[in-house]
């Protein structure tokens, strides 16, 4: 998963593979293994040979302790095909459960509409779509629990480019 992370306005592109507790975040072209676990609206991030960060979420965020502005921008994955289309999977940010899907296969869909809503961490959130495009595909339903690898939609963008697009919520 490809994301555009802003904390106080300062941004960075990361790349999160695998699956929690133990993924690897990329940074900068720097690979880390980071542990994750999560208890209700708290999570730790445990970074190897850096200890550990306290996020705690809920009427704001707060990082160790200390509150911070925090953007998120889900970054599209995007595969093209021979005819020029683009298509467009779309991922939770975050383990969870699908609490209403918004969309169907068909839909006509706006970068930025939200697809389908998903609870994790006690909070409920809009999964947006990346790109413009139409619904081709809906790979869950309504009560199903999703991992980050997970494909929720897949989108196609007829006539995109072949260079990423980045969603925003």
């Amino acid at each position: 998963m490809r994301l555009r992370i802003a904390v106080d306005g300062r941004e960075r592109d990361v790349e999160v593979e695998g699956d929690p507790p133990d993924v690897r975040v990329t940074v900068e072209a720097r690979a880390i293994p980071v542990h994750v676990s999560v208890e209700g609206a708290t999570a730790v991030a445990e970074i190897e040979g850096r200890g550990a960060i306290r996020l705690e979420f809920g009427g704001g965020v707060r990082v160790n302790g200390a509150a911070r502005e925090v953007r998120v921008t889900w970054l599209a994955d995007e595969t093209k095909s021979e005819g020029g289309d683009a298509t467009v999977d779309v991922r939770p940010p975050m383990p969870g459960r699908v609490v209403k899907v918004l969309a169907k296969p068909g839909d006509a869909v706006r970068r930025g509409a939200p697809l389908l809503v998903l609870e994790a961490m006690k909070m409920q959130n809009e999964i947006p779509a990346p790109v413009s495009g139409t619904v081709k595909e809906i790979r869950v339903r309504e009560g199903d629990q999703v991992g980050v690898t997970d494909i929720l939609f897949r989108l196609s963008r007829t006539g995109a480019s072949s260079a990423n697009a980045m969603g925003k919520h």
